[in-house]
């Protein structure tokens, strides 16, 4: 069941205006128009350039790449009561749910990086002793992406069931004074959760970090450290995933449709 709401999520999310589309024309255009004036050109000075924006936006993604991508309970909350009616437990009506941005945001954030590591070196920067390289950095930053994308995925979405009032469901986005306000208040709710939730991971990888880096090196010990990190917050997004599958259980649809027709 996991795996038809996930086709179903997929579906939705290339076939709206925005999103996953307009995610997917963007980064694939700009890879493909960078490899070919690359190619063309070898120009050291512009192969810095794009690769830096690579890393940037990678590194952006995995803040509001979550929000962009709306095929998520912002779409399903407007036909809870059909998905309630499936013989699906909560946990597999949320991993089927969240699987979407997930998986679409970690291979953009993947093809991202990896343009980073490709194309850092051209522009002569491949010598960064500090760090291992740009394919040590990229590869760290591979390991770590999908655990922090489902962090922030469901950390979000959770906020979207808990209070579903304070968000615009659908495709669309809606606009306003007091939905500006709204979604202030809810960003800077979600960066605080993300921040407290990154906590014990930042930990584990600055202290195992410090540790492996005097008898390995960079080279070994910032993989390593991106690999007990990720367990960590992978831990975490399982431990929320069974606590929010036991209120999805529990949620009554009438009273949700009640709460959003209050909102319209």
């Amino acid at each position: 069941p996991e795996i038809a709401l996930l086709w179903k999520n997929l579906i939705a999310a290339f076939r709206t205006v925005g999103g996953a589309r307009s995610l997917a024309l963007v980064v694939g255009g700009t890879l493909g128009l960078s490899a070919l004036i690359l190619n063309l050109t070898r120009q050291t000075e512009l192969a810095a350039v794009i690769g830096a924006m690579c890393g940037m936006l990678a590194g952006i993604l995995l803040l509001v790449g979550p929000a962009l991508i709306r095929c998520d309970f912002r779409q399903d909350l407007q036909h809870i009561d059909l998905l309630k009616s499936y013989p699906l437990s909560g946990l597999s009506l949320l991993v089927g749910s969240l699987l979407t941005p997930i998986i679409i945001l970690t291979v953009v954030e993947w093809m991202l990086l990896a343009a980073f590591a490709a194309i850092v070196p051209v522009a002569g920067l491949e010598n960064l002793t500090w760090s291992g390289g740009p394919t040590v950095l990229a590869l760290t930053g591979a390991i770590l992406a999908p655990s922090m994308i489902a962090a922030a995925t469901l950390i979000q979405n959770a906020g979207f069931l808990i209070v579903p009032g304070w968000v615009a469901l659908g495709a669309g986005r809606t606009t306003g004074v007091e939905r500006i306000g709204q979604g202030l208040l809810t960003s800077i709710g979600q960066i605080t959760a993300m921040a407290v939730g990154f906590i014990p991971a930042a930990l584990v990888f600055g202290v195992s970090w410090f540790v492996c880096s005097g008898f390995t090196g960079s080279v070994i010990a910032l993989p390593l450290s991106a690999f007990l990190a990720a367990l960590v917050l992978a831990s975490e997004c399982f431990l929320g995933a069974l606590l929010l599958g036991v209120w999805l259980d529990r949620l009554d649809p009438s009273r949700e449709f009640d709460t959003l027709a209050r909102q319209e």
